[in-house]
């Protein structure tokens, strides 16, 4: 369940992560939807400087961007119902800031609404790319795409906590305001590096926002042992990282004898005390390669709103899924109602017997981390976040006392540490040993609170993060890539 937090080499990271390539066709789909929100959020910084605010639209808009496209195999239903709510959200959005605007500003003309064809679509994101591709300098192509990595996982996180507070509200306008400098091209990129900093504040209280209400939800994170073996029975395999929703669908089965497995990053789970109190969820499954378990898993499939996996090429089985845009064939979950999906399972075969019981330790303690830095008598700590083999990357920095983290990744508990090494005039650095999108947050939010602090991070696999990315936080935030 650790090869979540295993970084992956851009040769293997086809079998292990699921990503193997980059598709001209949906990188063009992606770039136009990107630019329909670009557009989107200029017109609504600017009616908000006039005091004109739509909170729906602006919600709309943050749950567009936490979307991305991976698979070719989607349901082009969902991309076009997904590119004319944005259209027409930014009609409504250029009409407000246009009839109501006091002063003339540069402005953006709405353009022709395209008709429904994936082929003119993706026409249309080529020529906005090569637009883009030929017209931002290089440095500020990298600032443009930290800036897309920061508000698309800004506004998943924001996704997560309104599933718990459909109200939330607070941040919406901060990530659309950051988004809204990308589209000019000629934004200074002085500019750009202050307002991501800027940003980080806001990125950072979302992240903690998140943390508090899983525990507020679902109690204190702790260790726990893990099953990672089978039991006999009908089965649903669960992968994603909303919480919530693997909530709902072992509140849907009750006393009903289906197992229910977590899968991939969704073992963070099992961290807390509330999903411990449900006999159905018996464990995680699954192994590196996604090809391999979607296409053996003798169950149901529930792929929740934050899958974020490539699988063209996986021979599907039963598949349901929650987010906008779906897998074609995957049978969609409306309005949280998970019945349809226990239902499947229970026709399913599921497994047909028990295998040999194995359980996997995963452990967490803060307060054993708080213990060892007040007794230790190094002058340096080194905190490893994710998996290593121990040995490796704790001689890159010499002798040092070592704490590790396997999960889950949280921001608070990173802070705790470096401010109580800092109590104890200990010199403290964090190396994180896999690079993604959401690490790299992490770790620029660290970094901003603590400009002193060391933070390493293994080398990006260039399908999860672009190499312009890796060397804008290098040069410009002082970030160290292995």
């Amino acid at each position: 369940m650790y090869t979540y937090f295993r970084n992956f080499d851009d040769k293997d990271s086809c079998s292990s992560s699921g990503i193997c390539t980059t598709d001209l066709r949906l990188s063009s789909l992606e770039e136009l939807i990107a630019n329909e929100l670009r557009q989107l959020s200029f017109y609504l910084v600017k009616a908000r400087e006039h005091g004109l605010e739509d909170h729906k639209i602006a919600s709309n808009a943050v749950n567009a961007l936490s979307i991305s496209l991976l698979n070719t195999n989607f349901a082009e239903h969902d991309y076009y119902a997904l590119y004319d709510k944005l259209y027409e959200d930014k009609v409504l959005a250029h009409n407000m800031y246009t009839t109501n605007k006091t002063e003339l500003f540069a402005d953006l003309p709405v353009g022709e609404k395209l008709k429904n064809s994936i082929v003119d679509m993706t026409r249309e994101g080529e020529k906005i790319m090569r637009y883009r591709q030929k017209n931002i300098p290089e440095e500020k192509k990298g600032l443009f795409s930290l800036i897309l990595i920061l508000i698309k996982t800004a506004a998943r996180n924001i996704g997560r906590i309104k599933a718990f507070e459909p109200d939330y509200t607070m941040y919406d306008f901060e990530v659309l305001r950051l988004y809204s400098l990308t589209v000019n091209t000629v934004t200074r990129e002085e500019k750009l590096v202050r307002r991501i900093k800027e940003f980080l504040n806001i990125s950072n209280d979302i992240i903690k926002k998140l943390a508090q209400t899983y525990i507020k939800n679902y109690g204190e994170p702790t260790g726990a042992r893990l099953r990672t073996s089978v039991k006999k029975g009908k089965a649903i395999l669960a992968d994603g990282l909303d919480l919530k929703e693997l909530e709902l669908i072992l509140e849907t089965i009750k006393d009903r004898p289906v197992n229910v497995y977590t899968h991939n990053i969704l073992f963070v789970a099992h961290h807390y005390p509330k999903f411990r109190e449900y006999k159905n969820l018996v464990g995680q499954w699954g192994s590196p390669n996604i090809e391999y378990d979607f296409s053996t898993f003798p169950g149901v499939i529930f792929l929740g709103r934050s899958f974020f996996q490539k699988i063209d090429a996986v021979c599907r089985g039963v598949m349901f899924g929650s987010g906008d845009i779906i897998l074609k064939g995957a049978t969609r979950i409306e309005n949280n109602n998970f019945e349809p999906l226990i239902q499947a399972a229970m026709i399913q075969e599921g497994f047909l017997q028990d295998t040999e019981e194995y359980f996997e330790e995963l452990r967490y303690s803060k307060q054993e981390i708080m213990d060892t830095i007040a007794n230790t008598d190094a002058k340096n700590i080194t905190v490893l976040v994710g998996q290593h083999d121990g040995k490796q990357e704790c001689e890159l920095f010499g002798s040092s006392q070592v704490i590790h983290i396997g999960s889950p990744l949280e921001i608070e508990l990173l802070n705790l540490i470096a401010n109580s090494a800092r109590s104890r005039h200990l010199h403290v650095r964090f190396f994180f040993t896999h690079c993604s999108a959401q690490v790299a947050t992490i770790a620029l939010g660290l970094k901003h609170i603590f400009e002193d602090v060391g933070i390493f991070i293994t080398k990006c696999p260039t399908l999860m993060v672009n190499p312009r990315v890796v060397r804008v936080l290098e040069e410009d935030f002082n970030l160290k890539i292995l």
